[in-house]
């Protein structure tokens, strides 16, 4: 992940987080909340209330990470469709938690896109 260190126990929950979603049929996000070491502090789950399609909460995010005091966040949501190329709305919301969290200097570790056809991160293809 470009030099940035991730705790196995962060890996553990994004594996079981995609044995549990990769064919879902509804989108589910997970916010992993850490610590400098990358233990995890927190994980929260959102779904969307139709359970097709979720947006990424940010502010609800940003003000848990303040509230933890987390170093870091790690973000994992699946795509029902089967197609783990990210959306223009996964994008942009990516890049909003990004800029809302630098401030306070939180940094969005990864965002991972899982699906039945396999996996995207936003570290890895260069987007954050």
């Amino acid at each position: 992940m470009n030099g940035i260190m991730v705790s196995d126990h962060v890996l553990a929950c994004l594996d079981h987080f995609g044995d549990r979603h990769q064919n879902a049929h509804s989108e589910e996000i997970l916010a992993l909340f850490l610590a400098r070491d990358g233990q995890v502090i927190a994980e929260d789950y959102s779904t969307g209330p139709s359970g097709w399609s979720v947006d990424l909460p940010v502010r609800l995010i940003a003000a848990r990470a303040l509230l933890l005091a987390a170093d870091d966040v790690v973000i994992a949501h699946n795509h029902p469709s089967g197609d783990p190329t990210p959306s223009r709305q996964d994008i942009l919301a990516t890049n909003r938690l990004e800029r809302a969290l630098f401030p306070f200097a939180i940094r969005v570790i990864d965002h991972v896109i899982i699906s039945g056809q396999g996996w995207f991160s936003f570290r890895r293809a260069g987007l954050l």
